[in-house]
C-alpha cells in the first residue's frame, strides 16, 4: 500500500494534482505503516528474547490512532468539500 500511495502522489505532483486531501492519506498511510513497523519488531524482539517491551507497543499504538486521527481528518475534509 505504501509503495502504491507512493508512486501515484509521484505521479500527481507531476500533473500538479497533488492536493491537500492525497497528503492527508499518504501521511496516514506511511504513519500507518510505522505503527506496523513497530508491532513487528516487539514481536521479533519478543519471540527471540521471550521479554516483552511495552515501550514499543505503545510506541506502535500511538502511531496507529495518530494515523486514523488523520485519516478521520481527510474523510472530514472530503465529507466538506462535496458537500
Amino acid at each position: 500500500m505504501c509503495i502504491i500511495s507512493i508512486v501515484f502522489a509521484r505521479i500527481l505532483h507531476r500533473k500538479m494534482f497533488f492536493h491537500v486531501t492525497f497528503r492527508l492519506f499518504l501521511a496516514s498511510v506511511l504513519i500507518e505503516f510505522l505503527s506496523f513497523l513497530f508491532t513487528m519488531s516487539e514481536y521479533a524482539q519478543f519471540s527471540s528474547s521471550g521479554i516483552s517491551t511495552h515501550g514499543m507497543m505503545t510506541v506502535s499504538r500511538i502511531f496507529d490512532n495518530v494515523a486514523q486521527i488523520l485519516f478521520q481528518i481527510m474523510l472530514i475534509l472530503l465529507g466538506i468539500l462535496f458537500e
